[in-house]
């Protein structure tokens, strides 16, 4: 049993780092795309001067900065 217990907590810090390195990319990928996206939809708004766009640009810039708070904490 000694034997389990010391296996389990030698793989705890080895388990942490593979999330850790999972969540940085996840949050990475989802700031690519949210960036992309706000910057075609509000390009897209200001030319069509349609304001559902525009909104919908500025909520991907809200989502970036969401996903920016999750990265500083990771």
């Amino acid at each position: 049993m000694q034997s389990l217990r010391a296996l389990t907590q030698g793989q705890a810090p080895i388990r942490r780092l593979v999330l850790q390195r999972r969540v940085r990319l996840i949050v990475t990928a989802t700031i690519a795309y949210n960036v992309i996206e706000a910057v075609v939809a509000l390009t897209a708004g200001g030319i069509a001067s349609s304001s559902a766009l525009l909104a919908f640009g500025l909520d991907s810039v809200v989502e970036v900065l969401s996903a920016a708070i999750v990265a500083w904490q990771f």
